[in-house]
């Protein structure tokens, strides 16, 4: 029973943690670009195995070198990576939209002819941001920084004794962490269908604000910036 409980509450770990604020502003940057079902999949599924990957590889070295590495300094340098990455995806949230115009000479019949052209500054950008590549490598520095969950499963874990408990946990807290975030996925895919496309482009301003605002706070209590620190 005792071994039960533990699976369960590895489990439900999981899709909480999926729905931390960093794990949603940042995704929410990648799945508010994706229009189809497949794309939205894709998008969480590849940030789900990313995440699992490095979370399994990062508790297995802290339960083998528990005595030996400075845990807390460790996990804080990768708070801040996650604060960095925040403020860069915010950043491009809020110059997807922006127009830019130039102009576009060619001939037709040695007539030169003018085109004036309108691209969205970071347009190439947002291309990339529905490949599964960019969601992937967010998720493997998401699983870098999953202490607090992670550090209650490894606690846990020892309480109950073997690798093998440890590792099925780990399995569980990941599978959980991949629904959670696929089921998000799926919910802001409907609901951002439900708005004109100039709804749609708000929402994801919001989405930036809130994740450029979100990774200087994290900045503010992982680092001692005075500027930062002044702002919180």
């Amino acid at each position: 029973m005792e071994l039960f409980s533990f699976a369960i509450l590895a489990f439900i770990m999981g899709i909480k943690h999926a729905f931390d604020a960093d794990h949603i502003l940042i995704m929410s940057n990648f799945l508010s670009r994706a229009k189809r079902l497949d794309e939205t999949l894709n998008i969480s599924l590849s940030w789900g195995i990313g995440h699992m990957l490095t979370a399994g590889i990062m508790t297995l070295i802290i339960f083998y070198n528990r005595n030996s590495i400075p845990v807390i300094m460790l996990l804080e340098n990768f708070e801040i990576i996650i604060a960095s990455i925040m403020i860069v995806m915010g950043i491009i949230s809020l110059t997807i939209g922006i127009p830019l115009r130039h102009k576009h000479e060619h001939k037709h019949d040695e007539i030169k002819h003018e085109h004036v052209h309108t691209h969205r500054v970071g347009g190439f950008i947002n291309k990339d941001l529905k490949s599964h590549h960019a969601s992937f490598g967010v998720g493997i520095i998401h699983g870098l920084a999953s202490n607090d969950e992670l550090f209650i499963i490894l606690i846990l874990g020892l309480g109950i004794g073997s690798i093998t408990t440890l590792l099925g946990a780990l399995l569980l807290f990941s599978t959980g962490v991949v629904l959670g975030m696929t089921a998000f996925s799926i919910l802001l895919l409907k609901f951002s269908g439900i708005f004109t496309k100039n709804f749609r482009l708000i929402l994801n301003y919001g989405f930036g604000i809130s994740a450029i605002i979100y990774g200087l706070y994290l900045f503010s209590i992982n680092t001692n910036l005075e500027i930062v620190n002044y702002l919180f």
